[in-house]
């Protein structure tokens, strides 16, 4: 199965802390090697919170 070029550029990580999953996904713009992140976490009591990061770095070539 082939995949997306998009795809090849994003990064899921999903790990748990105190029986609180969350899952954090990185993100690089193919075009600037600019790399970008975003995660939620999923709580014990059925809420859920989502969260995106205002800083982001550059990678080179």
């Amino acid at each position: 199965m082939a995949l997306r070029n998009e795809d090849k550029s994003r990064y899921r990580i999903s790990e748990t802390h105190r029986d609180q999953p969350f899952v954090g996904v990185m993100k690089r713009d193919r075009e600037t090697y600019n790399w970008s992140w975003k995660g939620h976490i999923d709580f014990v009591d059925g809420h859920f919170s989502e969260f995106v990061s205002q800083r982001s770095f550059d990678t080179a070539t």
